[in-house]
């Protein structure tokens, strides 16, 4: 199943905490801890809206039309595969 086909989900049992522009996500089951730049904050919050990669590419890729698309992809993919790989985001079949 392609990337595109998965919905973005947040951990459950996560708690954030919003400081001076950046956001802190912390996994109350263990002492994991995550800081997100504005950037990086905007796109999380963005994922409730598009719910997919391939949503989350293109609403970053509107709000910075001048970057390269397939360098923004990347760093869309890096920053969602780090979320998951440390148990702050899964990706589920629709």
């Amino acid at each position: 199943m392609e990337n595109a086909e998965l919905r973005l989900v947040k951990a459950p049992d996560l708690d954030t905490d919003e400081v001076r522009g950046e956001l802190v996500l912390t996994l109350m089951r263990t002492p994991a801890k995550v800081i997100l730049n504005a950037a990086g904050l905007a796109l999380w919050r963005g994922f409730d809206l598009v719910g997919t990669r391939s949503g989350a590419n293109e609403m970053v890729q509107e709000a910075f039309p001048d970057k390269d698309p397939e360098a923004v992809e990347q760093e869309v993919n890096r920053l969602i595969d780090d979320l998951i790989r440390r148990g702050f985001l899964s990706e589920t079949a629709v």
